[in-house]
């Protein structure tokens, strides 16, 4: 069985946000964030695991607003600019940092389209 939609989320949210955490501390600003999830989404979207879940346009559209709703949401948290280290693996996030995000990225159902 593929993985559930969940962690393929939680897959490709990490992904955002390892990318963004590589990035210079005064270049880790929303706006970059968005670039670089319109960057990694290819990888989600070509990915066997995601494309064995068939999910159809629309439903992809609400994966990748959930997905940036996460990743948004660490603004919320914390401002990006002031973390340490080069990317998430190389730091672990405290457990009501990874609770909030997975809230966010399951319990918010889009309404508008996603950018990219």
């Amino acid at each position: 069985d593929p993985p559930g939609e969940p962690a393929l989320l939680g897959t490709f949210v990490h992904r955002v946000l390892e990318l963004l955490c590589s990035e210079p501390a005064e270049g880790r600003i929303i706006d970059r964030a968005r670039e670089l999830a319109a960057t990694a989404w290819p990888e989600t979207r070509d990915d066997a695991d995601f494309i064995a879940r068939g999910l159809d346009a629309a439903t992809q559209r609400q994966f990748r607003w959930r997905g940036w709703t996460a990743i948004a949401t660490l603004w919320e948290l914390a401002d990006p600019a002031e973390v340490e280290g080069e990317a998430p693996r190389s730091r672990s996030l405290p457990p009501w940092a990874a609770c909030r995000f997975l809230e966010s990225s399951i319990a918010w159902t889009p309404l508008v389209t996603v950018w990219w």
